[in-house]
């Protein structure tokens, strides 16, 4: 069982201080930076699945179609962003 451990991330039965060397040797202001800002994107798009649908609802008085249509281009234009 810890043989077949070895093949997969190798952390396994170094312990944990050979993964904290791991992070400490990636870590730096700029790259904590980015991950701070990926997680804040993320969120926030996450945050309009989870509460779009009552805004438009309440206030537009839509269904579930448009908010699925609003929801298939906001995938569309991220991808597209993405490319850019």
């Amino acid at each position: 069982p810890l043989e077949d451990a070895e093949s997969g991330c190798g952390f396994c039965l170094k312990g944990p201080a050979a993964l904290s060397r791991e992070v400490r040797g990636v870590w730096s202001p700029a790259m904590g930076c980015i991950w701070i800002g990926r997680f804040c994107s993320s969120f926030a798009f996450l945050c309009l699945f989870s509460t779009y649908a009552f805004l438009i609802r309440d206030a537009f008085g839509w269904g579930d179609a448009q908010f699925g249509g609003i929801l298939a281009a906001s995938g569309i234009i991220s991808a597209c962003v993405q490319f850019l």
